[in-house]
This record gives structure tokens, C-alpha cells and sequence, in this order.
């Protein structure tokens, strides 16, 4: 679809939608940039995938697909196709899931049905969804809309936990001021630790493992890390650094090398551990998004 449009209108699908869908809804980057489309190597964005928005940016275009395509008085899509787009038009159900399973719902187009419990005359639950768990749900019987990014692999776990939670708390009466003011200033109070460091020294040099496994360039100020054959992770000692789209910090504590990596732009980070034993080390990589994995490094 996404190539068919730009042959017919000579522009990528992201160009199209700017003055279209991004600008109109407010889902422009803060500095007034489109969202980033991933794109195929002649030029074309990939369509179904790569779209890289924050929960932000994903809120107002599920209002607007709650509000029926309507924004700001404005119709900023077709209600009859939207209507068909999404609603149950073919059966997505393939025998791997119970037959109450959100992947057995059925399919629209380009959107998947969900569990739902609407009333009689509401529409039913659906979602525009991506990989690790990045939604948008849309329930007209709560006149809701969640707007999700996250780092989860199990997208039918996540989903549990959003209808036995958020919908659940929907369904409650609303909270008196002291309960609101007590939740506002959690959420103001949210941060992320970096690792703190004890101020003794790092063992310097490069360790190793076999293979494709992971190697540490480690300095007295700083640990150098390859992500892949194109980028490096510096991290340096007892303070966050931003670069190359991830920000970074490292640690000593008790003997062990603690290195932590958050990536910007979306909710993946590598939590590292690295705990020495002469010219032996051992290497535990976990994290948001990471399956856990422990590599022995040598001293070069």
C-alpha cells in the first residue's frame, strides 16, 4: 500500500500524511519534525511497520478514531471506510489460541478486533497494535482510548493486564481530590536511577568472550561497549551521557561493573552487570525487551 501511494502521488506515505494526519491531530516530533517511517532501501517507507511515535503522539489519533474520524470539527477521515476498517472482516483465528483469545477476535483492515463486553449499539473493542507490545485500543463503552509503548514480547499478556487493570479501574467511581493529588504526585515523582559508583577504580582493559559475544573496552573513566558493527555505547563513570540515540551511565559497586543503556525513543534498555575474577569476568545482560543471557570474558 505504502508504494502504491507514493507511485501514485509521487510522495513517501509519511510526506502524504503530514499536512493530512500529523499536523492536523498535533502528532508532529517536538521539534517540529514528522515522525520517523522506517524505509526500504529504494525510498520507500515500509508501510506496515516503523512508524515511530510515543504514546503522545499514538493518544490523539485513537481519539480521533473513537470520535469516528472527526477532529476539531472536521471529518479527518472517511466515517464509512473507518467504520469497515474497523470492524470484524475476516477470521484471524489459526488453531494456536483459545477460541477467547484476543488473536482469534478477527481482523478489519489493518486493525485487530479485541476481547470486548460493549452494550448493545456500541462498537466493538479493537486496536492498532506493533511489536513488544505498542498499542492503541480504542473502547467506545468507556469512551476510552490507551495509548501504550512498551518492551513486552507476550502482546496477549500485556493486554490481560490492561483489561484487568486499566478497564477495571474505569469501571470504578471516580477518586476524591486527596486520592487524585496522592497519584499526581507519584507520577511526579517517577524517575529512572542510573547507577551509582563507590568511587573505587575500574579494572582497566578489554574483555572479551568467544565468538560473536559481547566485548568491554574499559578505561578509568569510561567502558566501551560495540551494539553492532555500526555503533558503539560509551559509558562513562558516575554520570548519564546522550549520544547515538541512547543515553548511558556506569558504576562501580562492591567489585561489580553495573552499565546501564536506555534507548529514547522507545521503551528498550540493556541492564548490565560485569563481575571480575583476576583476568576472568562474567557478563549478565537483562533489560526491557532482552531475553537474560550471561557470557565468560577474558582479558585480552
Amino acid at each position: 500500500v505504502s508504494a502504491m501511494v507514493q507511485k501514485v502521488t509521487g510522495m513517501t506515505i509519511r510526506d502524504y500524511l503530514i499536512p493530512r494526519l500529523f499536523e492536523p491531530l498535533g502528532m508532529m516530533n517536538e521539534d517540529g519534525s514528522a515522525p520517523k517511517w522506517d524505509s526500504s532501501p529504494d525510498g520507500i517507507n515500509v508501510g506496515g511497520w516503523g512508524l515511530w511515535l510515543s504514546a503522545k503522539q499514538i493518544a490523539p489519533f485513537g481519539q480521533c478514531l473513537l470520535q469516528r474520524g472527526l477532529w476539531d470539527g472536521k471529518q479527518i477521515l472517511p466515517r464509512e471506510w473507518l467504520d469497515r476498517a474497523t470492524t470484524y472482516q475476516i477470521d484471524n483465528g489459526n488453531g494456536d489460541h483459545p477460541h477467547d483469545h484476543d488473536w482469534n477476535m478477527g481482523y478489519g483492515y489493518q486493525f485487530w478486533m479485541c476481547k470486548t463486553d460493549h452494550g448493545e449499539g456500541q462498537k466493538p473493542r479493537f486496536r492498532g497494535d506493533g511489536a513488544f507490545s505498542q498499542f492503541c485500543i480504542v473502547d467506545e463503552k468507556r469512551d476510552m482510548v490507551i495509548a501504550c509503548v512498551s518492551g513486552v514480547p507476550d502482546i496477549g499478556k500485556a493486554l490481560d493486564l490492561i483489561y484487568t487493570h486499566l478497564l477495571a479501574a474505569a469501571d470504578m467511581g471516580g477518586a476524591d481530590e486527596a486520592d487524585q493529588a496522592d497519584l499526581q504526585q507519584k507520577l511526579t515523582d517517577l524517575s529512572y536511577p542510573w547507577p551509582e559508583h563507590d568511587g573505587s577504580k575500574l579494572p582497566v582493559g578489554v574483555y572479551a568472550s568467544e565468538g560473536d559475544g559481547p566485548a568491554l573496552t574499559i578505561e578509568a573513566d569510561r567502558v566501551t561497549m560495540p551494539l553492532n558493527d555500526h555503533q558503539n555505547a560509551l559509558f562513562y563513570v558516575g554520570r548519564a551521557e546522550e549520544g547515538g540515540g541512547v543515553m548511558t551511565c556506569c558504576g562501580m559497586q562492591e567489585g561489580k561493573l553495573h552499565m546501564l543503556l536506555r534507548v529514547l525513543n522507545a521503551p528498550f534498555t540493556l541492564d548490565m552487570t560485569c563481575r571480575f575474577d583476576g583476568d576472568a569476568a562474567e557478563l549478565t545482560i537483562s533489560g526491557v525487551g532482552q531475553e537474560t543471557k550471561t557470557y565468560k570474558l577474558t582479558k585480552k
